[in-house]
Protein backbone atom coordinates (compact mmCIF):
# COMPACT_ATOMS: atom_id res chain seq x y z
CA UNK A 1 0.00 0.00 0.00
CA UNK A 2 3.18 2.48 0.75
CA UNK A 3 4.05 1.91 -3.45
CA UNK A 4 0.41 2.30 -4.10
CA UNK A 5 0.92 6.03 -2.69
CA UNK A 6 4.54 6.16 -3.90
CA UNK A 7 3.03 5.58 -7.35
CA UNK A 8 -0.09 7.48 -7.16
CA UNK A 9 -0.10 9.13 -9.80
CA UNK A 10 0.24 6.03 -12.34
CA UNK A 11 -2.01 4.57 -10.07
CA UNK A 12 -4.79 6.68 -10.69
CA UNK A 13 -4.21 6.55 -14.26
CA UNK A 14 -4.83 2.52 -13.97
CA UNK A 15 -7.92 2.86 -11.87
CA UNK A 16 -9.26 3.98 -15.18
CA UNK A 17 -7.38 2.75 -17.89
CA UNK A 18 -7.21 -0.87 -16.82
CA UNK A 19 -8.22 -3.06 -20.08
CA UNK A 20 -11.61 -4.17 -19.87
CA UNK A 21 -12.56 -2.55 -16.94
CA UNK A 22 -16.59 -1.96 -17.33
CA UNK A 23 -17.21 -6.16 -18.19
CA UNK A 24 -14.83 -6.83 -14.94
CA UNK A 25 -17.04 -4.77 -13.12
CA UNK A 26 -20.36 -6.33 -14.95
CA UNK A 27 -18.82 -10.02 -14.15
CA UNK A 28 -17.85 -9.24 -10.75
CA UNK A 29 -21.07 -7.92 -9.51
CA UNK A 30 -22.35 -10.51 -7.22
CA UNK A 31 -18.78 -10.42 -5.29
CA UNK A 32 -18.49 -6.89 -5.08
CA UNK A 33 -17.82 -3.74 -6.22
CA UNK A 34 -15.60 -3.17 -9.40
CA UNK A 35 -13.59 -0.43 -7.02
CA UNK A 36 -12.36 -3.06 -4.70
CA UNK A 37 -11.66 -5.75 -7.72
CA UNK A 38 -9.21 -2.81 -9.54
CA UNK A 39 -7.44 -2.29 -5.77
CA UNK A 40 -6.85 -6.00 -5.31
CA UNK A 41 -5.22 -6.31 -9.49
CA UNK A 42 -3.34 -3.04 -8.55
CA UNK A 43 -1.92 -4.57 -5.08
CA UNK A 44 -1.35 -7.98 -6.63
CA UNK A 45 0.85 -6.71 -9.48
CA UNK A 46 3.26 -4.75 -6.97
CA UNK A 47 3.80 -8.01 -5.44
CA UNK A 48 4.57 -9.70 -8.60
CA UNK A 49 6.32 -7.08 -10.86
CA UNK A 50 8.15 -4.76 -7.73
CA UNK A 51 8.72 -6.70 -4.66
CA UNK A 52 8.81 -10.45 -6.27
CA UNK A 53 12.72 -10.64 -6.46
CA UNK A 54 13.77 -8.71 -4.01
CA UNK A 55 16.00 -9.64 -1.43
CA UNK A 56 15.18 -7.12 1.18
CA UNK A 57 12.25 -5.17 1.46
CA UNK A 58 12.73 -1.22 2.02
CA UNK A 59 13.10 -0.41 5.38
CA UNK A 60 12.84 3.90 4.66
CA UNK A 61 11.19 5.92 3.11
CA UNK A 62 14.33 6.87 0.72
CA UNK A 63 14.70 2.90 0.29
CA UNK A 64 10.76 2.55 -0.64
CA UNK A 65 11.22 5.57 -2.90
CA UNK A 66 14.51 4.29 -4.85
CA UNK A 67 12.29 0.72 -5.25
CA UNK A 68 9.60 2.45 -7.24
CA UNK A 69 11.41 4.59 -9.15
CA UNK A 70 13.68 1.52 -10.65
CA UNK A 71 10.41 -0.51 -11.29
CA UNK A 72 7.77 1.82 -12.15
CA UNK A 73 8.47 1.54 -15.80
CA UNK A 74 7.49 -2.15 -16.06
CA UNK A 75 3.81 -1.86 -13.55
CA UNK A 76 1.91 -0.61 -15.70
CA UNK A 77 1.96 -3.12 -18.87
CA UNK A 78 1.79 -5.60 -15.96
CA UNK A 79 -1.35 -4.73 -14.45
CA UNK A 80 -2.49 -4.27 -17.44
CA UNK A 81 -1.66 -8.16 -17.88
CA UNK A 82 -3.01 -8.96 -15.08
CA UNK A 83 -6.68 -7.19 -15.69
CA UNK A 84 -6.50 -9.37 -19.23
CA UNK A 85 -6.14 -12.48 -17.08
CA UNK A 86 -8.72 -11.88 -14.71
CA UNK A 87 -10.84 -10.62 -17.05
CA UNK A 88 -10.44 -14.34 -18.76
CA UNK A 89 -10.89 -16.10 -15.27
CA UNK A 90 -14.17 -13.81 -14.29
CA UNK A 91 -16.05 -14.94 -18.22
CA UNK A 92 -14.75 -18.30 -17.25
CA UNK A 93 -16.69 -18.02 -13.93
CA UNK A 94 -19.74 -16.55 -14.81
CA UNK A 95 -20.19 -19.15 -17.21
CA UNK A 96 -20.21 -21.79 -14.67
CA UNK A 97 -22.35 -19.88 -12.40
CA UNK A 98 -25.35 -20.00 -15.28
CA UNK A 99 -24.82 -23.87 -15.49
CA UNK A 100 -26.22 -24.41 -12.23
CA UNK A 101 -29.80 -22.19 -12.86
CA UNK A 102 -32.62 -23.79 -13.58
CA UNK A 103 -33.16 -27.52 -12.36
CA UNK A 104 -30.89 -29.22 -10.76
CA UNK A 105 -30.85 -33.22 -11.66
CA UNK A 106 -30.79 -34.97 -7.99
CA UNK A 107 -28.83 -37.79 -9.06
CA UNK A 108 -25.71 -34.74 -9.67
CA UNK A 109 -26.09 -32.60 -6.41
CA UNK A 110 -22.80 -33.88 -4.99
CA UNK A 111 -20.74 -33.48 -7.79
CA UNK A 112 -22.49 -29.79 -8.08
CA UNK A 113 -22.22 -29.13 -4.22
CA UNK A 114 -18.30 -30.40 -4.77
CA UNK A 115 -18.04 -28.00 -8.09
CA UNK A 116 -19.75 -24.90 -6.04
CA UNK A 117 -17.40 -25.09 -2.81
CA UNK A 118 -14.32 -25.39 -5.33
CA UNK A 119 -15.25 -22.39 -7.18
CA UNK A 120 -16.10 -20.79 -3.96
CA UNK A 121 -12.16 -21.63 -3.02
CA UNK A 122 -10.63 -20.11 -6.28
CA UNK A 123 -12.60 -17.49 -6.83
CA UNK A 124 -14.03 -14.70 -4.20
CA UNK A 125 -13.26 -11.22 -3.20
CA UNK A 126 -9.68 -10.71 -2.91
CA UNK A 127 -8.71 -13.86 -4.77
CA UNK A 128 -6.51 -11.89 -7.49
CA UNK A 129 -3.79 -10.69 -4.53
CA UNK A 130 -3.97 -13.91 -2.37
CA UNK A 131 -3.25 -16.50 -4.60
CA UNK A 132 0.17 -17.02 -5.97
CA UNK A 133 0.86 -15.52 -9.00
CA UNK A 134 2.10 -19.00 -10.70
CA UNK A 135 -0.89 -20.84 -10.07
CA UNK A 136 -3.79 -17.89 -10.65
CA UNK A 137 -2.00 -18.30 -14.25
CA UNK A 138 -3.33 -21.71 -14.23
CA UNK A 139 -7.10 -20.35 -13.52
CA UNK A 140 -8.75 -20.83 -17.27
CA UNK A 141 -7.17 -24.41 -16.69
CA UNK A 142 -8.89 -25.25 -14.03
CA UNK A 143 -12.18 -23.42 -15.06
CA UNK A 144 -12.10 -25.33 -18.29
CA UNK A 145 -11.49 -28.88 -16.09
CA UNK A 146 -14.74 -28.05 -14.61
CA UNK A 147 -16.84 -27.66 -17.79
CA UNK A 148 -15.56 -30.42 -19.15
CA UNK A 149 -16.46 -32.37 -15.71
CA UNK A 150 -19.71 -31.14 -15.81
CA UNK A 151 -20.25 -31.91 -19.50
CA UNK A 152 -19.41 -35.47 -18.69
CA UNK A 153 -21.14 -36.09 -14.96
CA UNK A 154 -24.10 -37.36 -16.17
CA UNK A 155 -22.60 -40.62 -17.79
CA UNK A 156 -19.61 -41.10 -14.61
CA UNK A 157 -21.89 -40.51 -11.80
CA UNK A 158 -20.74 -43.13 -9.95
CA UNK A 159 -16.86 -42.23 -10.32
CA UNK A 160 -17.80 -38.79 -9.73
CA UNK A 161 -19.26 -39.41 -6.31
CA UNK A 162 -16.41 -41.63 -5.48
CA UNK A 163 -13.53 -38.75 -6.16
CA UNK A 164 -15.68 -36.21 -4.56
CA UNK A 165 -15.83 -37.98 -1.71
CA UNK A 166 -11.59 -38.27 -1.99
CA UNK A 167 -11.17 -34.62 -2.31
CA UNK A 168 -13.27 -33.68 0.52
CA UNK A 169 -11.53 -36.00 2.65
CA UNK A 170 -8.10 -33.70 1.64
CA UNK A 171 -9.64 -30.60 1.49
CA UNK A 172 -11.03 -31.22 4.98
CA UNK A 173 -7.09 -32.06 6.16
CA UNK A 174 -5.89 -29.24 4.45
CA UNK A 175 -8.23 -26.51 5.84
CA UNK A 176 -7.59 -27.90 9.55
CA UNK A 177 -3.98 -27.76 8.86
CA UNK A 178 -4.22 -24.46 7.46
CA UNK A 179 -6.23 -22.79 10.21
CA UNK A 180 -3.61 -24.89 13.15
CA UNK A 181 -0.64 -23.04 11.23
CA UNK A 182 -2.67 -19.17 11.20
CA UNK A 183 -2.97 -19.81 14.95
CA UNK A 184 0.52 -20.26 15.38
CA UNK A 185 1.78 -17.80 12.93
CA UNK A 186 3.30 -20.59 10.35
CA UNK A 187 3.55 -20.35 6.85
CA UNK A 188 5.06 -23.49 5.27
CA UNK A 189 5.61 -23.43 1.32
CA UNK A 190 4.73 -26.79 1.38
CA UNK A 191 1.42 -26.57 2.52
CA UNK A 192 0.65 -23.62 -0.17
CA UNK A 193 1.88 -26.52 -2.87
CA UNK A 194 -0.21 -29.14 -1.52
CA UNK A 195 -3.04 -27.07 -1.85
CA UNK A 196 -2.38 -26.31 -5.23
CA UNK A 197 -1.74 -30.21 -5.90
CA UNK A 198 -4.97 -30.84 -5.03
CA UNK A 199 -6.48 -28.23 -7.66
CA UNK A 200 -4.27 -30.12 -10.37
CA UNK A 201 -5.25 -33.85 -9.15
CA UNK A 202 -9.10 -32.96 -10.14
CA UNK A 203 -7.78 -31.74 -13.59
CA UNK A 204 -5.83 -35.26 -14.00
CA UNK A 205 -9.46 -36.34 -12.37
CA UNK A 206 -11.51 -35.04 -14.36
CA UNK A 207 -10.16 -33.48 -17.62
CA UNK A 208 -7.24 -35.51 -17.94
CA UNK A 209 -6.46 -34.84 -21.85
CA UNK A 210 -6.04 -30.84 -20.43
CA UNK A 211 -2.57 -31.60 -18.49
CA UNK A 212 -1.49 -31.02 -15.50
CA UNK A 213 1.88 -28.47 -14.85
CA UNK A 214 3.43 -30.85 -12.39
CA UNK A 215 3.15 -34.47 -11.86
CA UNK A 216 0.66 -35.48 -9.39
CA UNK A 217 -1.54 -38.35 -7.88
CA UNK A 218 -3.29 -39.86 -4.92
CA UNK A 219 0.94 -41.10 -3.81
CA UNK A 220 2.43 -37.80 -4.74
CA UNK A 221 -0.20 -35.86 -2.61
CA UNK A 222 0.34 -38.64 0.29
CA UNK A 223 4.18 -37.75 -0.32
CA UNK A 224 3.74 -33.86 -0.23
CA UNK A 225 1.64 -34.35 2.54
CA UNK A 226 4.57 -36.00 4.69
CA UNK A 227 6.68 -32.70 4.39
CA UNK A 228 3.84 -30.37 5.60
CA UNK A 229 4.86 -29.41 8.87
CA UNK A 230 2.81 -30.67 11.73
Amino acid sequence: RLLLQQLAEQAKYLRGKLPGLTELGLLYHDMGRVEALVEDILLASLDACILEGEKTLPRDGAALASLAERKRGDWAAHAERLARLVLEILKHWHALQKRFKGRIDLAQAVALNDIKAQLGNLVYPGFVRETPAQWLKEYPRYLKAIEQRLDKVGAQLQRDRVWSGELAGYWEQYQARLKKHQQEGKRDPNLTLYRWMLEEYRVSLFAQQLGTRLPVSDKLLAKQWALVEP
